[in-house]
């Protein structure tokens, strides 16, 4: 049972309202589905003009009227949350007993200000996978955030070896410039090399060149070329098909009509 106890305070003159804090209140409510409860708190805090507030198990009376209506409001609010959901359900239960206090408070023969702090808390055994549930969620995270990264870093890396490459392959002085970095004190060498090089294939090119001019000078291309235009006339004109005179100042007028 509960009672109110009085005491007066030295500032009573001096001060038109004093405020004390009982004892916390812990009281079971059951969480959405019943299957498990919230552990509730209540911190209560009194205020009246002059005196200091305190309380005893020993009595009936106006303390245990605003602890009966926390209870209720309390109740009444945490059974519309998961016991997973402790703060939503733990703010609401806050406003909802605010709001009944006010009431009360509003009542002709009601009690004096009363201010509560509502805490809930879910048992041991959901707290612990509650734990294990943020855990596994950070570790599925991260690791998700690593690969991301991961295949971000490797996409861009794979860019730039695809230009590099580009780069090299349109450069022919690229290999000898990736050299030089790996071996920067081989760089005479490196030059020789590459002189030498060049210098082989300017003497293939130009062999190569000589070798196709001789090869069209016996081929007589030209040659070829007038005779058989020469030949294709013919043959379309036995076949009575009309064809537009060449031009006198074309290569391909023959010099000799006969073929």
């Amino acid at each position: 049972m509960w009672l109110i106890k009085h005491q007066y305070t030295s500032q009573a003159p001096d001060s038109p309202t004093s405020a004390a804090a009982s004892e916390p209140e812990h009281f079971t409510v059951p969480a959405q589905g019943g299957a498990f409860d919230f552990t509730a708190t209540a911190h209560c805090t009194g205020v009246t003009a002059g005196w200091r507030i305190g309380l005893r198990r020993d009595g009936v009376g106006e303390v245990e009227r605003m602890l009966e209506t926390v209870r209720l409001a309390v109740r009444e609010t945490a059974r519309r949350f998961p016991v997973f959901e402790a703060a939503r359900a733990e703010e609401a239960a806050n406003r909802n007993v605010s709001d009944r206090l006010a009431e009360m408070a509003a009542e002709p023969d009601g009690p004096r200000t009363w201010t509560v702090r509502v805490e809930l808390r879910p048992p041991d055994e959901v707290l612990d996978a509650m734990r294990e549930s943020a855990l596994d969620r950070y570790r599925i995270e991260a690791k998700a955030e690593a690969d991301a990264l991961r295949l971000k870093k490797t996409d861009d890396l794979r860019v730039r070896w695809q230009r590099f490459l580009e780069e090299s392959a349109a450069n022919p002085t690229a290999r000898y410039a990736v050299r030089l970095t790996q071996e920067p004190h081989q760089a005479a060498e490196t030059l020789g090399t590459l002189q030498k090089e060049r210098r082989e294939s300017a003497e293939e090119l130009l062999e190569h060149v000589t070798r196709l001019a001789e090869a069209l000078q016996s081929a007589d291309i030209l040659g070829l070329v007038v005779n058989s235009e020469t030949v294709l006339r013919k043959t379309l004109a036995l076949m009575g098909v009309r064809m537009a005179p060449i031009d006198d100042d074309s290569p391909l007028v023959p010099a000799d009509e006969t073929v």
